[in-house]
């Protein structure tokens, strides 16, 4: 069998922290990896001469915020068969064997796969979504000035794609708390960049799914600039574009979030029929659904809805992971008086998501006043997989953090025949 040629591509714009984890993430390819390709517009030169200097190839370019334009242009530095897209604030995590195995199939095969879905994750796994990352650049290329959407090169053909587990290959985002004023710039640069994307749209009599992209991006510049009002305007006019249907659902289901934090319930709900009426995701509306009911105080039937859920999934394929599932299940139930079940989700949310900064002082909060011993214990038997991320984790929080911590390391330590790893 003879293992595919990777090429890792990166598009370093203006916004770019220091790049040097995600190089050094790449070279977990091994053998598979034939070259690492920097696109490089706007960035500074100290960042070009780390990206050389870690054996990079840089082309240096101007950004004109078309994101899928730029990553073709990083695609057409390489002669490798296989491109992965990654941004300068993600890492990697690749199985060598078994992403060959996937990649690796027989020429002429029927279904040979043209593109490969990953996982990608936030800071802290608590929303992951599936993309098309890992493509053949002679198959398929980006297209979408705001959103960057992987399509066949020949139009009307049908990419085939192969998803990759999460054990093969994925993503995940080291992304800090951004300065303030930095960040603010940045989001202000982004709401320019749709207005003039909306203003070359209409200029040129073109709607459809390029319209509501460029309006739902509009609206989410604005909500995270505070300004809720115009985001509600560019949302309630892209779901009156007419457009296929994910882009009519992506609209409807950014508007019912936003109604369902001002209260507007009648209309959120209003919402949540036409989208499964209209075909979208049931479990994602599900999800949706039980937004609305706990927002209106109605916890027990949020619980009994969230306790059926399995994969829900939006329209841009961002899944609803379980981490969030457990935290919404877990500050329902405490809600609720029943603290054993809160307890038991705040545990699972610790132990095998590695949560513990996050979650911490709810876990303190429902334990009480009871040995720590027994609370190390409780968290070894759920999951002892990610016990030192866990234990570091503790450390960072007030008292009695460290103190749970040193306990996890020696209920550990003297007792590793009682873990039970599920």
């Amino acid at each position: 069998m003879t293992a595919p040629r990777i090429t890792v591509c990166l598009v370093v714009g203006d916004e770019a922290r220091d790049p040097h984890g995600c190089l050094q993430s790449a070279r977990q390819l091994g053998h598979l990896l034939t070259g690492i390709c920097v696109y490089a517009a706007g960035a500074s030169e100290s960042i070009l001469s780390a990206a050389r200097h870690a054996g990079a190839k840089v082309q240096i370019a101007h950004w004109d915020g078309d994101l899928s334009a730029a990553r073709n242009a990083a695609a057409c530095m390489t002669t490798a068969p296989w491109v992965l897209v990654l941004e300068p604030h993600e890492r990697v995590r690749v199985d060598i064997p078994a992403l060959t195995t996937l990649l690796s199939l027989p020429d002429r095969m029927v279904g040979e796969p043209d593109a490969m879905t990953v996982q990608v994750a936030g800071r802290h796994g608590g929303h992951g979504r599936r993309e098309q990352r890992l493509y053949r650049p002679d198959r398929a290329h980006f297209t979408g000035a705001l959103e960057a959407r992987l399509e066949p090169l020949v139009p009307g053909r049908r990419l085939v794609t192969v998803g990759a587990g999460t054990e093969a290959l994925s993503i995940w985002s080291v992304v800090a708390e951004p300065d303030a004023a930095l960040e603010r710039d940045r989001l202000e640069r982004r709401l320019d960049r749709a207005y003039s994307a909306v203003a070359t749209l209409e200029a040129g009599g073109v709607g459809g799914n390029d319209l509501v992209t460029a309006l739902v991006e509009r609206s989410r510049a604005h909500r995270a600039l505070g300004d809720d009002n115009r985001a509600l305007a560019d949302l309630n006019r892209a779901r009156r574009v007419k457009a296929s249907d994910t882009y009519r659902w992506r609209a409807r289901e950014d508007l019912t979030t936003l109604l369902i934090e001002h209260g507007y319930y009648d209309g959120a709900n209003r919402l949540i029929a036409e989208l499964r009426a209209d075909g979208a995701d049931e479990q994602y509306s599900d999800w949706l659904t039980a937004q609305l009911h706990s927002a209106q105080g109605q916890a027990r039937v949020a619980w009994d809805i969230l306790a059926r859920l399995e994969n829900a999934t939006d329209s841009e394929g961002r899944v609803v992971a379980t981490p969030q599932i457990l935290a919404e299940q877990m500050h329902l139930a405490n809600r609720l008086g029943e603290f054993d079940e809160a307890l038991a989700r705040c545990v699972d949310l610790i132990a095998r998501y590695g949560l513990a900064a996050r979650h911490g002082r709810m876990l303190f909060k429902l334990w009480g006043p009871r040995s720590l011993t027994g609370l190390a214990d409780m968290i070894i038997q759920a999951d002892a997989r990610r016990l030192d991320e866990v234990a570091d984790g503790f450390d960072t929080l007030p008292a009695p953090g460290p103190e749970l911590a040193a306990a996890l390391r020696e209920v550990r330590t003297d007792t590793p025949k009682a873990v039970r790893i599920m």
